[in-house]
């Protein structure tokens, strides 16, 4: 019973990458988020008037062409050759048509923002230090940290802030924030995303011995997940 209401207490609630309303981010998330629909639907809009316009042109030429195959002073039977060639070119117009169709409507123009989370990384690789401060705060949860204070932060494309730490993008919508020494899962901490976090710090650290940070309940599966993959627990510290 202990057990149990000491996980109740200890639930994990989801939430914001800290007050939206504190610094102006989420007003600009949103802000962004209103010019990328009115990009979007512009785009529709003009899309929508160039498909209609080449499949009108499709159909003038044609009745056109069979116009002027009626109005030819030719026989009867050389007329319906004609027709048989012409219908035939006008299925063949309109798969090439319907692939050009295709192919616009799978270009996609569009610079949305992503998800809020997406969009704070985003700012924060850009040096943007309201998003650096919210990542900073809302990553002092679950982490690892290396014994071995020689370890630096990966050189990397992925995005980097201006304090020299790295945000790492991974499948499955986890986020990573490393630092020297220092890997911290960004967001609600499954177990699919725990996996990833012991997955990067066993790339970065190596046989190198580690600690385990955040709170006991989920220390407890990140603890499973690392034995599990060969890392050497030095200790654990609560957070």
């Amino acid at each position: 019973m202990d057990e149990v209401a000491r996980g109740q207490v200890n639930a994990y609630v989801g939430r914001p990458l800290g007050r939206a309303r504190d610094d102006g981010l989420w007003r600009e998330y949103r802000d962004e988020l209103g010019a990328a629909r009115t990009r979007r639907d512009a785009h529709r809009e003009a899309l929508s008037a160039k498909i209609d316009a080449a499949q009108a042109a499709h159909r003038r030429q044609f009745k056109l062409r069979h116009h002027a195959v009626a109005a030819m002073p030719i026989p009867a039977r050389d007329k319906r050759n004609l027709y048989k060639t012409l219908a035939f070119e006008r299925k063949a117009v309109e798969r090439k048509l319907r692939a050009t169709i295709k192919g616009w409507r799978a270009m996609n123009t569009d610079a949305r923002p992503g998800s809020w989370k997406e969009f704070v990384c985003a700012r924060a690789a850009g040096g943007d230090q309201r998003a650096i401060r919210r990542l900073t705060r809302e990553s002092r949860g679950v982490g690892i940290e290396s014994s071995d204070k020689a370890v630096q932060a990966v050189l990397s494309r992925t995005l980097r802030t201006s304090q020299g730490s790295i945000v790492h993008n991974l499948p499955g919508g986890v986020r990573l924030l490393e630092s020297a020494g220092s890997i911290e899962l960004i967001g609600d901490p499954r177990d699919a995303a725990l996996d990833q976090l012991v997955t990067v710090a066993k790339q970065r650290f190596g046989s190198s011995r580690v600690t385990l940070l955040g709170r006991q309940d989920v220390q407890r599966r990140l603890s499973r997940i690392a034995a599990d993959r060969g890392l050497e627990i030095t200790q654990e510290l609560e957070r």
